[in-house]
């Protein structure tokens, strides 16, 4: 069984990986057109999806392969102003 968190980045550790790799790997990237998109982070891998929709994110996010479960992310990315 997949399990997706949704976290604001808190102060699990699963959280504070995410806002790490978030911070690093994915925000320098974002556009404005990537605002309300939602974001899944494979904290394992660093693998991550984003996408308009939730659900095709989370399939996406989910049929990925990989050798263990998935420990999985998921935010909503906000307006930077």
């Amino acid at each position: 069984m997949n399990t997706i968190h949704d976290t604001g980045f808190g102060d699990t550790d699963l959280e504070r990986n995410a806002k790490a790799i978030f911070d690093a790997q994915i925000a320098p990237t974002l556009t404005d057109s990537d605002v309300g998109k939602y974001l899944i982070i494979d904290t394992d891998t660093r693998y991550f999806v984003l996408d308009s929709d939730d659900y095709r994110a989370a399939v996406q996010a989910v049929e990925k392969p990989r050798r263990t479960e998935p420990l999985l992310c998921t935010r909503r990315i906000p307006d930077r102003a």
